[in-house]
C-alpha cells in the first residue's frame, strides 16, 4: 500500500513530481507490469495520466478510504487503472460511465467493461469486488451518502457543458458520505483562449475550479491548491495533432505533461476534496452554473486566489503575445466603443444560436448571456436591451420550441437512415428497448441472447449472453420427451421457451411471479411464486429451470425473499425438492445456472463445483455440460471455468431412486 503524502494533494502536474518518492511508488505499484519490465519506471516514460491515477490513489489513502469495508465510486471511469488497483484494498469498487454508448470514447470506455472488465487490465486485481454499470454522471442511481470515496480522472471536462459538470458535481457530493474523500483530475489552462477549445470540452482555470468544482457545496479542500508550473514541465509541450499522429504510429511520446490544442496550452490539475462531516452554510446547495463564465478575465487568471497566486508561464504561442487571452477583453472593448453598429453586431452574434433549431443549445446561450452580463460592466444600454430580449426568447423556447422541435424530429424517424441517427435519439431508443424500458414495462422484454445498442450513426453488439447456449440446450432436451408430454417451465416471464415448446405440440404450464405476456392453446400460465403455487395433481414429464434457480428466494425481481439464500442450501434446495414432488416417475429436470467462482449477490448465486453438487445431491445427472465465456461474444464448452470468468452449467437430471 502507498505511504502518506508529504506535499499538497491539490496541484497541477509538474515533471519533477515523477521523482517524488510517494508519487513514484504509487505509479509503480498501480502499473505493476510496466514496473516489472523497467526498474526505472516511470523515469523516461512520464505521462500525466499516470500522475492523475496516482494522485487519486494518494488522495483516497490520505482520506483513510483504503480499508476493507470501504465502498468507492468511479465517475466517468472508463477502464482506468484506478478501478482495478482499488479492488485489492476496498470492499467494492463501482465503475460508472456511458459504456453501452461510448461514441467517440469507445477506446477509453469500451462496452466490454460491462461483460468482461478483466480484458482491459493485465495487473493484479480482485474480479469479485468490481461492479461495472452504464450510468450518466449527472444522474447517479444511488442513495444519498452511499460511498466512502469517489474519484474521476480526466473525465469531467468532457461532460458537455459547465451546467452538466455542475450537476455531476452535485450528484457526486450527494452520494458521498459525510467525511468522505473525492478526487478529481481534469484539464487545466496554462495559457490561451478558453472559448476556443475543442467542442464540448471545458478547460479549467483557477476561477472555474472555485466556482464549478467547489461551488456552493460543503467541500473542504484536502490542501491548498498549488498552480505553480516549472519550466521543465512547460518544455514538454507537444501539438495535439502531432501527438495523435505519433500515437497512431505506435510511437512513444515521453515525457508528456503539456499539450497544445489550437491556441491553448493545457496540463492536468488534481483536486482532492473532503465532504464536511456536518452541513455548513446550509449543506449541499445546487451549483449556480447558469451564472458562470467560461473563464476569468486575464486579471482573474493571474491574480491571487484563495489558494495563492497563479504564476505566468511564458509561451512561444503567437496567441499568448496578443492583447486578449480569453475573448472577454475583446468583447469589453467592442461594447465600450461609441459605434452603435459594432455593438449591434455583437448582440446579433449572441442571438444567432436562438434562431437555429434548439437541440441542446439553450444551456450554452444562457451561459453566454450570463458571462457577457458579468464581464461587460461598461457595455452600452443597447447590449443590455438585446440581452433581455434574448432571455425572453429563451423563456419562450422552453415553453414551446422543445416540444415542437422534437415532435418534428420524431415524425421523421420512420424513414431515418442509420447514418443520420443522432446521440439523443439513439439513447432514447436504447432506453425504451432495455430491460427497464417501455417493452419491459409491458412485460414484453424477452432477454435476447445478443444485446445490440445504438449510438450516433451506428448499431453494434455489446455482448452475447449465456442464453445463446441455454435455450438450445433446453430445446434439445425436448427430444427426450414424447410429443404432447406435459412439461413445467419455472421462471418464464422473460423467456420465449414456453411459447416455443407449446408451438411444437407440448402441453406447457408456465409459472413466474410476473404474468406471461403471450398465450397459446397449448400453454397455461400462472403468475405466482413457485413455492406458493397451487400445483395440479397430475404430474409432469419434465420441469425446466432456465437461469431460474440462482434467483429463487433472493427477491431480486420484486418477489418475496425467503429462505437462508445461501449457496446450495435454503430456498434453492427447497425449490428443487418441490420440483421432485411434481415430476412423474422417471421425470426429468432440465436446469441451467451460472457457474464459476462461488459468489452471492443481491441478484443471483453463482455456483462452483462444490455448491452445485450439494444443490443436486438428491438427483441423478444424465447429461452435464459446462460452457465458459471466452470474451463478450464467444462461449465455448469447458469444464474448467477459470477464476473471475463467467460460465454456465447445464444438466438433465432425474430424482434418485425414482
Amino acid at each position: 500500500m502507498i505511504t502518506r503524502v508529504p506535499f499538497a494533494l491539490n496541484r497541477v502536474v509538474n515533471l519533477e513530481d515523477f521523482q517524488e518518492r510517494v508519487i513514484r511508488d504509487a505509479i509503480r505499484e498501480i502499473y505493476a507490469r510496466q514496473s516489472a519490465e523497467s526498474p526505472e519506471f516511470p523515469s523516461g516514460r512520464e505521462h500525466r495520466k499516470q500522475w492523475e491515477v496516482a494522485m487519486a490513489a494518494l488522495a483516497l489513502e490520505e482520506g483513510a478510504v483504503l480499508r476493507p469495508d470501504a465502498e468507492v465510486l468511479g465517475i466517468g471511469a472508463g477502464s482506468e487503472a484506478t478501478l482495478f488497483w482499488l479492488t485489492n484494498y476496498v470492499r467494492r469498487v463501482w465503475a460508472t460511465d456511458l459504456y453501452a454508448e461510448p461514441g467517440a470514447w469507445k477506446d477509453a470506455a469500451p462496452p466490454t467493461m460491462l461483460t468482461n472488465p478483466g480484458s482491459a487490465w493485465d495487473g493484479p486485481w480482485n474480479p469479485r469486488r468490481l461492479v461495472v454499470q452504464h450510468m450518466d454522471a449527472c444522474e447517479l442511481h444511488y442513495e444519498d451518502e452511499t460511498f466512502d470515496g469517489i474519484f474521476s480522472s480526466g473525465s469531467i471536462e468532457h461532460f458537455g457543458s459547465l451546467e452538466r459538470i455542475g450537476v455531476a458535481m452535485d450528484e457526486a457530493f450527494r452520494v458521498l458520505k459525510r467525511g468522505g474523500t473525492a478526487s478529481f483530475s481534469t484539464e487545466f489552462l496554462i495559457d490561451g483562449d478558453p472559448l476556443a477549445f475543442e467542442e464540448h470540452t471545458v478547460c479549467f482555470t483557477p476561477k472555474l475550479i472555485e466556482r464549478v468544482l467547489l461551488g456552493n457545496r460543503d467541500w473542504v479542500p484536502a490542501t491548498k491548491i498549488e498552480y505553480q508550473l516549472s519550466d521543465a514541465t512547460v518544455a514538454t509541450e507537444i501539438e495535439s495533432s502531432e501527438y495523435a499522429a505519433r500515437e497512431a504510429r505506435g510511437e512513444s511520446i515521453y515525457p508528456h505533461c503539456a499539450l497544445r490544442v489550437g491556441p491553448n496550452l493545457i496540463t492536468s490539475v488534481h483536486i482532492a476534496l473532503r465532504k464536511s462531516a456536518r452541513p455548513i452554510g446550509g449543506g449541499n446547495v445546487t451549483s449556480r452554473v447558469a451564472s458562470m463564465d467560461v473563464a476569468g478575465s486575464p486579471q482573474d487568471v493571474a491574480a491571487p486566489t484563495a489558494h495563492g497566486p497563479v504564476p505566468r508561464v511564458p509561451s512561444t504561442s503567437p496567441r499568448a503575445t496578443g492583447a486578449s487571452v480569453n475573448g472577454f477583453d475583446t468583447l469589453r472593448r467592442v461594447a465600450a466603443r461609441p459605434h452603435g453598429v459594432t455593438a449591434k453586431r455583437v448582440a446579433k452574434r449572441l442571438a444567432r444560436p436562438v434562431l437555429r433549431p434548439v437541440d441542446g443549445r439553450v444551456a450554452d446561450i444562457n451561459r453566454r448571456i450570463e458571462s457577457v452580463r458579468e464581464a461587460n460592466t461598461e457595455a452600452s444600454s443597447y447590449i443590455g436591451v438585446e440581452l433581455r430580449r434574448l432571455q425572453d426568447e429563451l423563456a419562450e423556447l422552453r415553453e414551446r420550441s422543445f416540444d415542437e422541435y422534437y415532435r418534428m424530429r420524431l415524425a421523421r424517424v420512420d424513414d431515418l437512415p442509420l447514418e443520420k441517427l443522432d446521440e439523443p435519439l439513439a439513447r432514447a431508443v436504447n432506453a425504451a428497448t432495455s430491460h427497464r424500458g417501455l417493452y419491459a414495462q409491458a412485460g414484453l422484454w424477452f432477454n435476447p441472447p445478443v444485446a445490440v445498442v445504438l449510438a450516433k450513426g451506428t448499431a453494434f453488439v455489446v455482448h452475447v449472453s449465456e442464453r445463446i447456449v441455454e435455450v438450445p440446450f433446453a430445446m434439445a432436451a425436448l427430444s427426450r420427451l414424447e410429443r404432447g408430454a406435459r412439461i413445467l417451465d419455472i421462471g418464464s416471464a422473460e423467456s420465449t421457451f414456453p411459447l416455443s415448446a407449446a408451438s411444437l405440440g407440448y402441453e406447457v404450464t408456465a409459472v413466474d411471479p410476473h404474468p406471461l405476456a403471450y398465450s397459446h392453446p397449448n400453454l397455461e400460465s400462472h403468475a405466482a411464486l413457485f413455492e406458493d403455487w397451487d400445483a395440479p395433481s397430475e404430474p409432469f414429464a419434465a420441469a425446466f429451470l432456465i437461469s431460474t434457480i440462482e434467483h429463487v428466494g433472493l427477491g431480486a425481481y420484486g418477489e418475496r425473499a425467503y429462505g437462508s439464500a445461501e449457496h446450495g442450501v435454503g430456498a434453492d434446495v427447497a425449490a428443487l425438492d418441490r420440483v421432485r414432488e411434481l415430476l412423474a416417475p422417471g421425470g426429468l429436470m432440465i436446469l441451467t445456472t451460472p457457474y464459476g467462482t462461488r459468489e452471492l449477490t443481491e441478484l443471483e448465486r453463482i455456483y462452483d463445483e462444490e455448491s452445485f453438487n450439494k444443490l443436486l445431491a438428491g438427483w441423478e445427472i444424465l447429461e452435464h455440460q459446462v460452457v465458459a465465456r471466452r470474451d463478450p461474444f464467444v462461449w465455448e464448452r469447458d469444464e474448467n471455468v477459470i477464476n473471475g470468468a463467467r460460465g454456465v452449467v447445464m444438466v438433465i437430471a432425474r430424482p434418485k431412486h425414482s
